[in-house]
């Protein structure tokens, strides 16, 4: 299921060459912030997870599955009503057997919300 436009809206996508840059507005009024904390919205981890893995489609042009996580370092709370606007940046290394090696971070101006390290390939 994707989240894009329900979850969170996607206002920019950049490539410096280097690094994927996409700007993210968090859409307060999803379902799931219903029951992830009522009256105290908080996004769920799994939820930023796919966020990354959609961007990351986008990024290269292919529907992609996560394959494999070495790392998920949620370091700070991130919620819609607190960072309604946040950053997703991606890393990614093409390998040999055509998956991709993906480095990413969600961040704002101040604060890493999610580290991630893994691997996905196409579906």
């Amino acid at each position: 299921m994707n989240l894009k436009d329900t979850y969170y809206k996607l206002i920019s996508y950049n490539n410096d060459g280097e690094t994927d840059l996409f700007e993210i507005d968090l859409l307060a009024d999803h379902p799931v912030y219903d029951g992830h904390f009522p009256g105290m919205p908080v996004s769920p981890g799994v939820c930023n997870m796919q966020m990354i893995k959609e961007c990351a489609s986008l990024a290269v042009r292919k529907n992609l599955i996560i394959e494999n996580i070495s790392v998920c370092r949620l370091s700070a709370v991130m919620s819609p009503v607190d960072n309604p606007k946040v950053y997703i940046k991606i890393k990614n290394d093409k390998t040999a057997d055509d998956s991709y090696k993906i480095n990413a971070t969600i961040e704002d101006d101040v604060t890493v919300f999610m580290t991630f390290k893994g691997e996905l390939k196409e579906k």
